[in-house]
């Protein structure tokens, strides 16, 4: 009995351990997933997207948009 007792203090602390440290992961992705969903509803994902004039991937005058299938470029 009397060996019994730093036993259980360091299987106490290890799982106090352990339960922090994943507490503090979950909380990290759980910031990563919402900066980011911050970032997407600032920039919608499009394939593709024109920056003005000129020639893009070849394309003379633009790009077209893939998510709205409308035309970036003007002619």
């Amino acid at each position: 009995m009397v060996g019994l007792g730093p036993q259980l203090g360091w299987a106490v602390v290890s799982s106090f351990a352990s339960a922090l440290l994943e507490f503090l992961l979950l909380w990290l992705v759980r910031d990563w997933l919402s900066l980011l969903n911050l970032v997407r509803e600032a920039h919608p994902p499009t394939l593709f997207r024109s920056v003005g004039g000129g020639t893009t991937f070849g394309v003379p005058g633009g790009v077209w948009e893939v998510g709205s299938l409308q035309e970036t470029c003007r002619h």
